[in-house]
């Protein structure tokens, strides 16, 4: 009986590493998923700002100054690294 009981408290030991382990491969997942997605927002918000900025330059077109066309090949080139 004493060994049973002996055998019983060694699965659950077993069982209780197991899950601290998972537990502790779970946490560092969900620390590299908050990483991702922190990036991924950054990617995002970029994007809406050279959207933005891009539609302000669209309004005057026609009347680019050098420094003008040479932000908008910077943001097309931009968007092209972007894009891969």
């Amino acid at each position: 009986m004493a060994a049973k009981k002996q055998m019983t408290k060694v699965r659950i030991a077993g069982l209780a590493k197991t899950a601290r382990s998972l537990l502790e491969d779970a946490d560092c997942d969900l620390a590299t998923f908050k990483h991702e997605i922190r990036w991924i927002e950054l990617y995002r918000s970029l994007i809406e700002s050279i959207d933005r900025f891009v539609d302000f330059l669209s309004m005057d077109a026609g009347r680019l100054d050098d420094e003008d066309r040479l932000m908008l090949e910077q943001l097309e080139s931009i968007l092209g690294v972007l894009k891969k």
